[in-house]
């Protein structure tokens, strides 16, 4: 599966946002899915180009357009915050999922027994794209 995952921060910051996505991203390519980690970048654009505000305004909205086509592509976006999950949807991404992964024991999962439809068929409120 082809699963994107939005969050607040990564490296080279070092706290749990970074420690559990690393960790997400190993475990999750170690089952063998295809996993891409968004993050934010620290600096501004403003910094590296000083380029006249209407620029400006043109590339983020090519960007934006750019990344929710980027995240549509995957069957999946895990949001795991209550605060970004509506700024996703607000996005357009329309494969986004809110869940709540603490406390998975990955330990117990056993991914070589995929039943298929499993996620659509335990999460009802959440429409098969």
């Amino acid at each position: 599966m082809k699963i994107a995952i939005i969050t607040s921060g990564f490296l080279p910051i070092m706290d749990g946002v970074t420690v559990s996505g690393l960790q997400r991203l190993k475990r999750l390519s170690q089952w063998g899915h295809e996993v891409i980690l968004f993050c934010p970048d620290y600096s501004s654009l403003e910094d590296y180009f000083p380029l006249p505000k209407p620029i400006f305004v043109a590339i983020k909205y090519v960007l934006r357009k750019l990344i929710v086509w980027v995240y549509n592509s995957y069957d999946l976006t895990l949001v795991t915050s209550t605060v970004t999950y509506p700024k996703v949807m607000d996005l357009g991404i329309k494969n986004a999922k809110y869940t709540n992964l603490v406390g998975f024991d990955s330990d117990r999962f056993n991914f070589h027994a995929p039943q298929a439809d499993f996620f659509w068929r335990n999460n009802r409120k959440y429409p098969a794209w």
